[in-house]
């Protein structure tokens, strides 16, 4: 695509998007919902906790070196097609 005609379609888009009707935000929300208490915040090293420790052995690591290996030999020989 030509860059004038990319930079009319964004700019049609663009106008387009700006005059788009937005409906009031505070109307959406209801009054329970608006009394409702601020909730609890926890620390982000209970989140820590949770996490499971990797599933990356070192056998793992050999397979994927391998793996990697056979990849780049296969590439290699793509290209000298």
């Amino acid at each position: 695509m030509r860059p004038a005609r990319s930079l009319a379609l964004m700019l049609t888009v663009a106008l387009t998007a700006g005059c788009a009707q937005l409906p009031p935000i505070d109307r959406t929300i209801d009054a329970q919902a608006k009394a409702a208490p601020y909730p609890n915040l926890i620390a982000t090293a209970r989140f820590d906790d949770a996490i499971p420790e990797p599933l990356i052995e070192d056998t793992t690591a050999a397979e994927l070196q391998a793996r990697g290996d056979r990849l780049r030999a296969k590439g290699a020989r793509l290209r000298r097609q």
